[in-house]
């Protein structure tokens, strides 16, 4: 049993740390729980090429839902995701599928 507690306290730390995501996500909106874990963990902790590869997965996937639904809060942050874009140098090619 003394050998399980460490990967008790470590699935409990994770399982916190997921629920504090959600619910930034939830309040703050999804550009804004993106970007703080960006800020935070990714720009100066990974090689320049993986945070532009996370940075682009990331804005193809939001640039890909739908107007309706995005959120106020998100629409609003918009233009600080793009000026991340611009500072990596990333560039989404829209494909008008009609």
């Amino acid at each position: 049993l003394k050998n399980l507690y460490p990967l008790w306290k470590d699935i409990r730390s994770q399982r916190k740390y997921l629920r504090s995501v959600e619910k930034r996500k939830k309040e703050e909106g999804l550009i804004s729980a993106f970007l703080y874990e960006f800020e935070q963990n990714i720009m100066e902790h990974m090689p320049h090429e993986l945070v532009k590869l996370i940075l682009t997965e990331f804005c193809v996937n939001y640039f890909q839902q739908t107007e309706e639904s995005k959120s106020d809060k998100d629409i609003q942050l918009e233009s600080t995701l793009i000026q991340y874009m611009d500072k990596y140098e990333i560039t989404l090619v829209r494909y008008n599928t009609t």
